[in-house]
């Protein structure tokens, strides 16, 4: 008797009598019929429990990069709304930047990062080195600023949508030390042209 799931024959399954000729009555050949047809709903039950695993699998990690995209969507925003703080000096500035990073990684509690800016090494909480590192350095024209190491440890590995975050982010601290030296260069040349101006009487 042939197993029909959905069309196709997927196999045969028939009552054979091996030691002596045997006549199979009605009942046996129904009870044939009716196993055939468990083990044909059994195909059918595993491939939809199979199906159904597939999808919730698939709902699971749409989820899960829904996810770890919006915490890169935060950690840019994040960067941005501090670099537009003009209370915020270069020392305060690094501290947090490096406190927001590791959040928007796969791994935040085993992600370490650790910025160098003018002589001065900023850590992220719990710092440690890990095994993995990507560097990244930030310049004004051609001349270096400093550069910011992430640590991941080895068992993952740095996601394309991490690496893009970070050139994102490289670039807002870049602008922001751009706007910096600028301001300070105005206010410079600001005070020069007033002593030029107004230069002080000397007594006789």
């Amino acid at each position: 008797m042939p197993l029909i799931y959905e069309g196709d024959c997927i196999g045969v399954i028939g009552l054979e009598s091996v030691s002596r000729p045997q006549y199979f009555d009605s009942l046996e050949q129904d009870l044939l019929v009716i196993f055939a047809e468990l083990l044909v709903n059994i195909k059918h039950r595993l491939r939809n429990e199979s199906e159904r695993a597939k999808a919730e699998s698939a709902i699971i990690e749409s989820r899960i990069n829904l996810n770890e995209r919006l915490k890169e969507q935060n950690c840019v925003y994040q960067i941005t709304s501090l670099s537009q703080n003009e209370h915020l000096n270069a020392d305060e500035y690094f501290r947090e930047v490096v406190n927001i990073l590791p959040p928007a990684f796969l791994l935040p509690e085993k992600t370490s990062v650790m910025l160098y800016y003018d002589g001065q090494c900023y850590y992220s909480e719990n710092f440690s080195e890990k095994d993995k590192k990507q560097e990244y350095g930030f310049f004004i024209g051609n001349k270096p600023l400093g550069y910011i190491n992430i640590f991941i440890p080895k068992e993952v590995n740095f996601l394309p949508e991490e690496l893009k975050m970070m050139e994102t982010d490289i670039g807002i601290v870049r602008k922001y030390k751009a706007i910096k030296q600028n301001k300070r260069a105005l206010v410079t040349s600001e005070e020069k042209r007033n002593k030029t101006n107004n230069p002080k009487r000397i007594n006789d």
